[in-house]
């Protein structure tokens, strides 16, 4: 694109374009602060899962949503390293309290713009 538009011209420099509204498409995950104090992350499970995830029907993880089933969403630990770094790095993405409710926190997005980061020159 470099020297195609008067928007960018023509450079020995390294360009990187990101493009904002796809990034804001990528994954998020929602969050909420228990009373305690410790932030949870919600999951999604069918609700005939054992409690690890399994099911009897089923070899292997769920990977496509199967809507003649029935799901429910609960809060669970924070497990996700790449969401407890971003949290430890910007804590002040979620500083409510308990009382305000669940959070998106748009992690995949995040995990993008700090690896970009990382690598520049």
């Amino acid at each position: 694109a470099e020297g195609n538009s008067e928007f960018l011209t023509s450079s020995d420099k390294p360009t990187a374009v990101i493009a904002l509204e796809l990034l804001d498409n990528l994954p998020h995950d929602k969050i909420a602060r228990c009373v305690e104090g410790d932030i949870l992350q919600a999951e999604v499970m069918p609700l005939d899962a054992t409690e690890d995830g399994a099911r009897d029907d089923v070899e292997g993880p769920i990977s496509c949503l199967d809507t003649s089933r029935a799901y429910t969403e609960t809060f669970v630990p924070m497990n996700d390293p790449l969401l407890q770094h971003i949290l430890s790095v910007g804590p002040s993405l979620y500083t409510p309290t308990a009382s305000t409710g669940p959070q998106w926190v748009p992690t995949v997005a995040l995990g993008i713009l700090m690896k970009l980061f990382e690598c520049r020159p």
